[in-house]
């Protein structure tokens, strides 16, 4: 009996640490900056994490982009901003963002008067993957990757080799994004080889534990070095200028 009442005061202490922890809400996520202009620059970093309730007082020429829970808002100075005056955009409105699907349509750009392009082309959301450029690359599910490529005027065929393994993907005239055959099998830090275009790249996969929320989202983007889709993730989200 006294051996019996000297383990359960061994271990009283330690249960009431792991009941402390399961009680324990989870961190909540921070917004943060995209990108920043003029003098703001030199306090403002890419992916930095800001408090929620953080206020921004920005000198004229001074541009500040923020992501947050509420979407991406641009601040522009002179002026002192709060992040805690949220816009009235529902963050439910942004809630396919936190989902992975097959991109089959590419956004060319903005259209002006005359049929004008005036943007660069960009895969189409957050996770269709350009194949014309090497670099990390982000997914949540890896069995759900899209292709895509800037030109679609010509008809083209891929080969996208993991460990050792090649497969062909196709592109016919006019198609911008084309789906990854699931078969492939990628797992986290897979590296994809893609030839037959003018340049081979490389893409190396980091797959992602599913996130709440659009700040979630953007460290876990930030976080494993997919800078490029965490920028479009905030142009996707981007909401009315603050005034």
């Amino acid at each position: 009996m006294k051996a019996d009442r000297k383990l359960s005061v061994r271990l009283v202490p330690g249960l009431a640490l792991l009941l402390a922890m399961a009680g324990a809400a989870p961190a909540a996520a921070l917004p943060l900056v995209v990108r920043a202009l003029g003098d703001a620059a030199t306090q403002y970093k890419p992916g930095q994490k800001l408090d929620a309730a953080a206020v921004l007082v920005l000198k004229a020429g001074d541009e500040v982009t923020v992501l947050s829970g509420t979407g991406t808002r641009l601040f522009k100075g002179p002026g002192r901003f709060s992040l805690a005056s949220a816009p009235t955009a529902a963050a439910s409105s942004f809630s396919q963002l936190l989902t992975q699907k097959t991109e089959r349509r590419a956004r060319i750009g903005a259209v002006r008067g005359g049929g004008v392009t005036t943007e660069t082309p960009v895969p189409p959301g957050v996770w269709a993957l350009d194949v014309a450029h090497s670099g990390t690359v982000c997914a949540l599910d890896p069995a759900a990757i899209s292709l895509w490529r800037a030109d679609p005027s010509t008809p083209v065929t891929l080969t996208v080799m993991r460990r050792g393994v090649p497969t062909q993907v196709s592109f016919t005239v006019g198609q911008s994004t084309t789906v990854l055959p699931a078969s492939v099998g990628l797992l986290d830090g897979d590296v994809l080889t893609i030839s037959g275009q003018p340049r081979p790249s490389t893409l190396t996969v980091r797959v992602l534990p599913r996130q709440g929320d659009l700040e979630g989202l953007g460290e876990a983007l930030v976080g494993a070095g997919c800078q490029s889709q965490f920028e479009r993730l905030a142009a996707v989200s981007r909401v009315p200028d603050a005034p």
